[in-house]
């Protein structure tokens, strides 16, 4: 919850076998072959991701940050990084409908997951750590934060704070490299009890 807390993010790694983010990578790759980029239908479309959020290692981080009743929100999308791919832009994301609202205490969350082997060769997602605290990039970037890569073997995510700057590092390897990016919504306010127990 320190690390969280502090830096904006923390790196899990769910308890799947290789093989079911294998498949996870197989049917995306069809998909986007066959159908485009499906956007906020790559749930539907690969039905084996709801074994990630299912995993208790996942759960149990969004559970500690967003409380026992969360919800996955219904905008998610699947990033690709081709091979041989320049780095992407430096952003944080917009709420919908654009509001700028900004809490301390998280109401929104993300979790970036990969299903490959993602090391810094493949163009993994950087964050810039404890860049959510800051309303502006200018204020970080005074603070002489520079972007981190999130690498892991496959099955590897990310929860990370709405407002974290990232960015899509360069993939200089001929492999095709996805990040799932999901965002989850708290439904009730904080109560006395520590849901990070």
């Amino acid at each position: 919850m320190c690390d969280y807390i502090t830096r904006g993010y923390v790196v899990l790694k769910t308890d799947l076998d290789a093989r079911c983010h294998d498949e996870i990578y197989t049917r995306t790759l069809e998909v986007m072959d066959k159908e485009g980029n499906p956007g906020n239908n790559i749930l539907p479309r690969v039905p084996q991701l709801r074994q990630v959020f299912e995993d208790p290692n996942l759960r149990g981080a969004l559970t500690s940050v967003l409380g026992a009743d969360y919800v996955m929100h219904s905008h998610r999308h699947c990033h690709v990084n081709p091979g041989k791919r320049r780095e992407g832009g430096l952003h944080k994301d917009s709420y919908w409908g654009y509001h700028k609202v900004r809490h301390h205490r998280t109401r929104w969350a993300m979790i970036f997951y990969y299903p490959q082997d993602t090391p810094r060769e493949k163009g993994p997602t950087a964050v810039v750590p404890g860049s959510h605290t800051y309303e502006s990039r200018e204020s970080w970037e005074a603070s002489r934060q520079t972007p981190v890569p999130v690498v892991g073997e496959a099955g590897t995510a990310a929860l990370v704070h709405f407002d974290l700057w990232h960015q899509a590092t360069a993939n200089v390897t001929d492999d095709t490299r996805f990040m799932m990016k999901f965002q989850f919504v708290r439904m009730s306010e904080p109560g006395a009890e520590p849901t990070w127990r």
